[in-house]
């Protein structure tokens, strides 16, 4: 950037500090979040889904930074580290919870003026552009069995795929069904809900990025959706290439990003079609569209169901039996499974649990044994000797000890170098000797009285 830019009133300074490297930006004011981490990405080499900043409120990658009120006069100091994909995977329940609380307190205690300020100096943030298809005039025949045998996995119902979508885009979005494709629909008619079916491509696209950036995490869109529909995401990019061929041809696909609205209260309806560039004020008319359209539906469905029932009400009566005794079976059979789905998931906690506890009680195994002996003394201090414990594995590890010390700091040392270890035994191949630290006429032995001094080799074996 040449020193006229640098001087512009419409750039923010920054000077970044990272691993011990300091590097100065000038970034104009209409970058958003997401425009600053990927301009960071190009100076430190930190991908953005690694990236971990400080200085700076982290809120939806949608903000521009100028509505952050940095200072424009003197450079903004960013500490940037990285966290590594594998440790953010690892997070428990409760640091991921913790996280997600930070970021909806940030948005919550934001500026109350964010909103208007933003209007009023990003205004072409909300301008028009229509998509590429517009309203169907009348809506089109499905067929349950086609969607399901096409449609793609489920995103959200993979840990790994979600995490990774919500650290790359916001962890800000509507709520995604967890459901099959074959169930949905089940729940679709239960409820009484058009379904909204997102297809999603992690390839390069900056429609797509823009689109889970910046529409998707917004709370207006989130409401409405939450609110009026279902929402489920499909991950298109884990299917075969002739299932995405199909895909194509079946459902018009032809840009992402690709929603599909269905409606399925007598049978399933293509409600709208939306795919390629959007703006959030052009999608939520779209949405509203499109509810009215199923309401519509849904009482010209009512109205037909009410004249079939006028002409052959004996007929009707029994269809609705049928159909009211299929539903049980489907609810009893969901019940079911969520029984099923709740035991799992009690004893998966129950293992959990099982598993911390036995991390807790090992460590205050280590920390009991290691208190009880002294500090290991210098390799200079005259009367010492060196032992090195060879653990069962075969892994080795040396530790000093002074002659005239009892030979059940041996004991501790070893306990807190196998933890896990109920009961074991110490042998000395030189001099052979086999210590039970169950014999209690050892305890008051010294290394030097049992001839293990100036040096030493214990084996670990596990006693049965």
């Amino acid at each position: 950037m040449n020193q006229t830019e640098k001087q512009n009133s419409n750039t923010i300074p920054f000077q970044i500090f990272c691993n011990d490297e300091i590097f100065d930006a000038f970034l104009p004011e209409t970058h958003t979040i997401w425009e600053l981490k990927q301009e960071l990405y190009k100076l430190t080499n930190v991908e953005p889904i690694s990236q971990n900043i400080e200085g700076i409120p982290m809120l939806d990658g949608s903000i521009p930074i100028g509505a952050l009120g940095l200072k424009k006069n003197e450079a903004n100091s960013i500490v940037l580290s990285e966290i590594k994909v594998e440790e953010k995977l690892k997070k428990t329940d409760t640091e991921l919870a913790q996280e997600i609380q930070e970021l909806i307190y940030n948005q919550q205690n934001y500026p109350q003026n964010y909103q208007e300020n933003y209007q009023e100096d990003y205004q072409e943030d909300y301008q028009y552009h229509k998509p590429i298809i517009s309203n169907p005039i009348n809506p089109q025949r499905l067929s349950i069995s086609q969607i399901v045998r096409i449609a793609p996995p489920n995103l959200a119902a993979n840990n790994d795929k979600i995490f990774a979508f919500e650290s790359k885009y916001s962890y800000f979005h509507p709520n995604f069904s967890l459901e099959p494709i074959s169930k949905l629909f089940n729940t679709a008619k239960t409820q009484k809900k058009p379904l909204i079916l997102y297809l999603h491509t992690e390839n390069p696209s900056g429609e797509v990025q823009k689109f889970c950036t910046e529409i998707l995490p917004d709370s207006e869109i989130c409401t409405l959706i939450n609110q009026n529909f279902l929402f489920w995401i499909g991950d298109i990019d884990h299917i075969e290439s002739q299932q995405v061929e199909i895909l194509r041809q079946s459902i018009n696909l032809r840009q992402f990003p690709y929603l599909a609205i269905i409606e399925n209260t007598n049978e399933p309806n293509l409600l709208d079609v939306i795919q390629g560039s959007i703006q959030k004020i052009n999608l939520y008319d779209r949405l509203l569209n499109t509810q009215e359209l199923f309401f519509s539906v849904k009482t010209q469905g009512e109205t037909e169901v009410l004249m079939r029932k006028s002409t052959s009400v004996l007929e009707r009566e029994e269809q609705d039996e049928e159909y009211e005794r299929m539903l049980e079976i489907d609810q009893k059979n969901e019940e079911e499974e969520n029984k099923k789905l709740e035991e799992q998931k009690r004893k998966e906690e129950q293992e959990k649990k099982k598993i911390e506890d036995e991390k807790d009680r090992i460590q205050q195994k280590i920390s009991s044994s290691l208190e009880e002996i002294p500090s290991e003394p210098d390799e200079n201090t005259e009367g010492v000797t060196q032992i090195l414990f060879r653990k069962i594995d075969g892994s080795k590890f040396t530790r000093r000890f002074k002659n005239d010390w009892e030979i059940r700091y041996a004991f501790r040392f070893a306990e807190s170098l196998e933890p896990q270890l109920e009961d074991f035994i110490l042998i000395s191949s030189y001099p052979r000797l086999k210590l039970d630290f169950s014999d209690k006429s050892l305890f008051n032995k010294t290394f030097k009285d049992l001839g293990l001094s100036p040096q030493a080799v214990l084996f670990f074996q596990e006693k049965f």
